[in-house]
């Protein structure tokens, strides 16, 4: 892990996140692997992924098996959502895979995207030949995560904008 983390009283970690226009430019930085999914076109940036602003990251890790909506009211619970793939790689580049166990895999709920058929395309972080790697799932509501699935929960706090009026 890197030594210069801070956390809060309640175990999130802290960060101030510098948002990437888009994933070419992360990926073209070849710190972690990627799968040919992950693209900008696939995974728009979000309206908030813009500039930049602090970010509240815990691992939560429900250990057992889990189903999508009882996970995003777990979060919900956490006064957290799911991170973002750009917040995710931010992430994954603070951490060091060595510090999570081969079988490690880590959802990025908060560019889950749905296609017609139900289906969700799920962002995760796993360790691939020693290092992070960034991948998707396909996942329908029925399915369930496995006990040892993790996901990140994030709280974000943007620098405010000033209005038109100030």
């Amino acid at each position: 892990m890197n030594n210069s983390q801070v956390f809060d009283e309640e175990g999130f970690e802290i960060a101030t996140l510098e948002y990437t226009p888009d994933l070419a430019i992360m990926r073209a930085r070849q710190d972690i692997g990627w799968n040919d999914v992950v693209t900008d076109d696939n995974f728009p940036r979000r309206s908030f992924e813009q500039g930049s602003g602090e970010v509240q990251s815990k691992l939560h890790a429900p250990g057992r098996q889990i189903r999508l909506v009882e996970v995003v009211l777990e979060l919900d619970d956490m006064d957290t959502s799911g991170m973002t793939i750009r917040e995710g790689v931010a992430w994954a580049l603070t951490h060091s895979v060595d510090d999570y166990p081969v079988d490690v895999k880590i959802q990025l709920l908060g560019s889950a995207r749905q296609h017609s058929d139900e289906r969700l395309d799920v962002p995760f972080l796993c360790r691939f030949e020693g290092e992070w790697y960034l991948s998707c799932d396909w996942f329908y509501y029925y399915d369930q995560w496995d006990a040892n699935t993790k996901f990140l929960a994030v709280r974000r706090k943007f620098r405010r904008r000033k209005s038109l009026e100030e």
